[in-house]
């Protein structure tokens, strides 16, 4: 694209602003992935959506067999996504099936009751039942509320995860000095011995962020 200056000249590489089209999403058939209108794809259709769930819930419980580092709670992790996992399962897909296949509140209370040792086994039943049972029954609904459908999990799960994580910070915020230095230790934070309850919090808090922030695999 080229744009005329103040003397008439055209620069290469430069947008006037006038009469410049946006770059616009590929035409899609009825059946197509959503577009989010530069060609990324949307995982909006619950099919798509929950076969990211169970990448997601597979890679959770691999971390569990690794040495957990700093303030890493991989069970704890693995725990809360399996719970807000089954949690938006009950409430947006199960009511669109044609029939129940699960107990789903049965299943919410037995993973709250769960040991550790338990949890990748329960993922692991999680993902081959819905894989075996339940996405060939969403694969039959029509794309239209296929769509519907995972736009209102991923919303649904999204709200889940931001009241594990405040949860969470809460939980910080009630713990003793003793117990906020240990969490300090584990993360390797500097200095540790010399600070306060309140600073231990904030360093704590600081190292809490700076992990969530450190990229994941995307689910779409």
């Amino acid at each position: 694209m080229t744009s005329r200056d103040g003397v008439g000249r055209r620069r290469p590489g430069c947008y006037s602003g006038v009469g410049h089209r946006l770059p616009q999403p590929p035409r899609a058939g009825p059946n197509a992935v959503p577009h989010d209108g530069y060609g990324v794809s949307m995982a909006s259709d619950i099919v798509i959506v929950l076969r990211g769930e169970h990448r997601q819930l597979r890679l959770a419980a691999e971390r569990c067999s690794r040495t957990a580092r700093g303030l890493e709670d991989p069970f704890g992790d693995l725990r809360a996504a399996l719970l807000g996992h089954v949690e938006a399962m009950a409430v947006e897909v199960n009511p669109a099936l044609p029939e129940n296949l699960d107990n789903w509140q049965a299943r919410q209370e037995q993973l709250k009751a769960c040991p550790d040792a338990g949890l990748v086994d329960a993922a692991q039943l999680a993902v081959a039942l819905e894989r075996d049972q339940i996405l060939p029954l969403l694969q039959e609904l029509p794309v239209s509320a296929r769509r519907r459908l995972g736009r209102a999990f991923r919303i649904r799960r999204a709200a889940l995860d931001r009241t594990h994580a405040q949860a969470a910070a809460r939980r910080r915020s009630a713990a003793t000095h003793s117990e906020l230095y240990e969490l300090a230790r584990q993360a390797g934070i500097q200095q540790r011995s010399r600070m306060t309850k309140a600073e231990l919090l904030r360093a704590v808090r600081v190292a809490k962020g700076q992990q969530d922030q450190e990229p994941r695999p995307s689910n779409s």
